[in-house]
């Protein structure tokens, strides 16, 4: 299989099954293309597929030619049909089992070699389409179709365009058997210069699609105001996962409740996508300080500055901070040249939302834009992650005395605490909180 890598290797615009490559990532380049046609003055069409069974429904005549056209070992693709074609399996219920009987199309979920089979019998779409002339280019490098397993993507500037790449997509289907389920199908459309919905109808495999403002692209929303949805999202998820916390775990000690508050309450999932200079990034540090707060038992105006040093960690923005540089750093030096050139866009201030975090975490440190960038470059942006609040002793007092009297508290209630009532813990412990 080692000597068959080079020809098995998936097409650049598949993100799926493949090392170095995320769902974050897949929806970047999406977003950095969308950013750059509608600043460039054009309208933006984006059109999520669903593909249904697909893994299913590979058919393994098609399967194995591809294998041969790309000229794999005939040893190997004849072992490779040998073993699909004369699998057969059996159904149980309960300890029923039924006959055993052949399997006739479909990789094999959970088979290590089937992602990268399934990605080859895909590939033949995504050529297609890149071999079309139409779709959404960046220079000269074809950004038109984006895939992430069976989850595939087009975009184009026009309705005409995209409604070209549907057909290529529509002959695609009937001749290898993978069903698009129109009716699961997304339309998001963006204007020119504003980035505003505007409505549009096309029509695919004889349906009627209208565009939505918004939709949800692998787990991140995108489209109008995809920001503020997301931040919703999360911020809304913190707030129930840290209610259910307390009640369960009101008695446990602080190392391990805000490792559990880490686990299940900060999902931070596409944070390296948002614009850190947006204004709802100030709602959902607020949301984290009150469930924090709300977790660990303190007074509801403990001063913000101590609750990150009482969890021995750092501030939450620049736990944020330093996911989004770690992000920018692997996709800037990124083998995907899709993946670089989007990047590069960016670095050089393409106005995304990225970009707009770049120049956010410049003026957070005040550090240099240029400096920043190279530093993401040659991944050594710890350089400038630094907090301004661990050198002020009175604070470090504080906090030590915080964590004794949040100990003692706990203490009391499982322990009799010798000289102490328990109220009078719990107002030693406010006092220095907010004090």
């Amino acid at each position: 299989m080692r000597a068959a890598h080079n020809e098995l290797a998936p097409s650049s615009l598949q993100f799926g099954f493949k090392q170095r490559h995320s769902t974050v990532q897949c929806t970047y380049v999406l977003e950095e293309v969308c950013n750059k046609y509608v600043r460039a003055g054009s309208d933006i069409y984006v059109m999520l597929l669903d593909a249904s069974k697909a893994f299913d429904r590979v058919h393994y005549t098609r399967l194995f030619g591809l294998l041969r056209q790309r000229s794999v070992c005939p040893m190997l693709c004849r072992f490779l049909a040998y073993s699909y074609t004369h699998q057969s399996v059996r159904t149980m219920w309960k300890s029923c089992q039924s006959e055993p009987f052949r399997v006739k199309n479909g990789v094999k979920q959970g088979a290590v070699l089937s992602p990268t089979l399934f990605n080859v019998y895909l590939d033949v779409l995504l050529k297609r389409l890149s071999e079309g002339g139409v779709g959404c280019y960046l220079g000269d490098l074809f950004i038109g179709a984006l895939a992430y397993a069976d989850d595939v993507t087009l975009l184009a500037s026009s309705r005409s365009a995209l409604e070209q790449m549907l057909n290529t997509a529509q002959t695609f289907s009937n001749e290898f058997q993978v069903q698009f389920n129109v009716a699961k199908c997304q339309l998001v459309t963006m204007q020119k210069f504003t980035a505003q919905h505007f409505d549009a109808k096309i029509s695919f495999n004889g349906v009627t699609i209208n565009s939505d403002p918004n939709a949800t692209h692998l787990g991140n929303v995108i489209g109008l105001n995809a920001q503020t949805a997301r931040i919703d999202h999360i911020k809304q998820q913190m707030i129930n996962q840290t209610n259910m916390l307390s009640s369960l775990f009101s008695r446990t000690n602080l190392a391990v409740k805000y490792r559990l508050f880490k686990i299940y309450c900060m999902s931070l999932y596409g944070c390296q996508l948002w614009n850190l200079d947006s204004t709802c990034i100030e709602t959902l540090l607020i949301a984290w300080r009150k469930c924090l707060r709300k977790l660990l038992c303190l007074h509801p105006r403990t001063h913000s500055r101590y609750l990150h040093q009482i969890c021995d960690d750092e501030p939450f923005m620049v736990q944020v901070i330093r996911r989004s540089l770690k992000f920018m750093s692997d996709v800037i030096n990124h083998h995907n040249p899709i993946v670089r050139v989007c990047a590069f866009h960016s670095i050089m201030g393409s106005s995304s939302a990225i970009s707009s975090s770049i120049s956010f975490i410049s003026s957070f440190f005040n550090v240099p834009r240029l400096r920043v960038c190279n530093l993401i470059r040659s991944r050594e942006y710890d350089k400038f992650i630094f907090t301004d609040d661990h050198d002020h002793v009175d604070d470090i007092a504080n906090v030590v005395i915080i964590r004794e009297l949040m100990d003692l508290v706990i203490c009391f209630s499982l322990n009799y605490v010798p000289n102490f009532f328990h109220s009078e813990l719990r107002i030693l412990l406010d006092f220095v909180c907010i004090a």
